[in-house]
């Protein structure tokens, strides 16, 4: 039978490493060994970069950014561990240390890449905005970005093909709109952060509480998995 590519597609957002579920990397073998999936597509925030934000820090915080850097790393490594080929979207938070050397003036002739800063490896690849997978088997177009709006239907809609977003951290969900023709997606992809640690205080500070998990996408269709309830 033949295996069409981009058949299966696993997407993950929102880990933030190193603030990252404690169950994250059990999770993710799970749905590697369930699904078998084709592609892996992350939509950003892959890493937190909590020392480098613009926003007032957290005066208990314990972790120095040269701590944080080093659990970035072996949170890195565990996840190529899983998954050796990967297509990141960057997110803002991603972009922090960018943006904080931009800031100091600094050229990016000077500063050393992302992939180079949390030693990726080789067979993840990253793109700053959006990617466009296309399924073999039916032809259905799918892209993946980190925030394109509040709305992803609505740019579903624009579009004319499924889009699959990341950064709102208390949505996770799959909307589908029949144009009478072809059925298209909106999709909010879970998060798999941690809800203790000063990055993610907000979570017992307000009614605002993440929604855990992923998207499996088979043959175009995005089906949503739960992290814990």
């Amino acid at each position: 039978m033949k295996k069409f590519k981009n058949e299966v597609v696993l997407v993950i957002s929102d880990t933030h490493f190193p603030y990252h579920h404690p169950d994250t990397f059990d999770f993710l073998r799970d749905m590697q060994y369930d699904y078998c999936p084709d592609r892996i597509v992350h939509c950003g925030d892959l890493v937190d970069f909590y020392n480098a934000s613009r926003y007032p820090k957290d005066p208990d915080h314990p972790d120095s950014f040269n701590n944080e850097l080093k659990a970035i790393r072996q949170s890195v490594k565990e996840l190529a561990s899983i998954f050796p080929k990967m297509s990141i979207v960057m997110g803002n938070h991603d972009a922090r240390l960018r943006a904080r050397t931009m800031a100091a003036g600094m050229p990016e002739a000077t500063v050393k890449n992302f992939s180079s800063v949390i030693r990726s490896p080789k067979g993840w690849r990253f793109y700053d905005d959006e990617m466009t997978l296309i399924v073999d088997s039916n032809g259905e177009k799918l892209v993946f970005a980190h925030h394109l709006g509040a709305n992803s239907l609505l740019v579903a809609q624009q579009r004319g093909m499924t889009v699959v977003t990341g950064h709102q951290h208390s949505k996770g969900n799959v909307v589908a709109f029949n144009n009478g023709q072809k059925i298209y997606f909106g999709c909010n992809c879970p998060n798999l952060i941690s809800n203790t640690g000063c990055p993610f205080r907000y979570t017992k500070l307000s009614n605002i509480n993440p929604v855990r998990g992923c998207l499996v996408i088979e043959a175009g269709v995005p089906n949503m998995k739960i992290l814990g309830r």
